[in-house]
C-alpha cells in the first residue's frame, strides 16, 4: 500500500510540474508578445531626430553657400519644435541666418516638412541639402495661419516643420 501511495504522489507531482511548466511557457510567450508590442508603440510615438550622419550630410551641402531661412514649426507641438530646433542648430552651424517662429495654421494640420515652391538660391540650396541627407519633404504650399513670436526675413524661403506624420 505504501508503495502504491508513493507512486500516486510522484505522478501527481509530475503532473503539477508539467502543468506549471506549460503555464510558465505560456506566460513567457505572452511577455515576449507584450515586449514586441511595446517596442512597436515606442517607434510609433518616438520623436523625430536628426542623427549625426544626417546632420553632417545636411551641413556639408549647406556650408557651401550660406543663406537665410524663415524656420517655422507647428504652434503647440513640442515634438515639431524639438525637430525644428535641430534644423536650426544645423543651419546656424553651417553659417545660415535663421529666423524662427511658430505657425498656428487656420483650420488645417501640417504634417512633415514643407519647403514651398518659390524659387531662389537659398530655397534651392535647402532642397539640395534635404535631398542629399535623404530627408523627405513636400514642395507644395502649406495652409496659411498666424505666425507666433516669429521673426521674418522678407526674401528668405520658409522651411516649415509640421507635426509628425501619423
Amino acid at each position: 500500500i505504501k508503495e502504491r501511495y508513493g507512486n500516486e504522489r510522484i505522478s501527481k507531482n509530475e503532473a503539477d510540474t508539467a502543468r506549471a511548466n506549460a503555464e510558465a511557457a505560456e506566460a513567457n510567450a505572452r511577455a515576449e508578445k507584450a515586449k514586441l508590442e511595446t517596442e512597436r508603440i515606442k517607434k510609433e510615438v518616438a520623436w523625430r531626430t536628426i542623427f549625426p550622419e544626417t546632420a553632417l550630410a545636411l551641413e556639408k551641402v549647406l556650408i557651401t553657400k550660406p543663406g537665410s531661412v524663415n524656420l517655422r514649426y507647428t504652434q503647440g507641438d513640442p515634438e515639431a519644435l524639438f525637430f525644428a530646433a535641430q534644423f536650426g542648430n544645423i543651419l546656424k552651424k553651417a553659417g545660415w541666418e535663421v529666423y524662427p517662429g511658430a505657425v498656428l495654421a487656420n483650420n488645417a494640420l501640417v504634417f512633415g516638412i514643407v519647403l514651398p515652391t518659390p524659387s531662389g538660391d537659398d530655397a534651392e540650396k535647402l532642397r539640395e541639402a534635404l535631398t542629399s541627407a535623404s530627408i523627405p519633404f513636400a514642395t507644395g504650399s502649406f495652409p496659411q495661419g498666424s505666425e507666433v513670436n516669429a521673426h521674418r526675413h522678407p526674401n528668405a524661403p520658409t522651411l516649415m516643420v509640421g507635426s509628425r506624420p501619423p
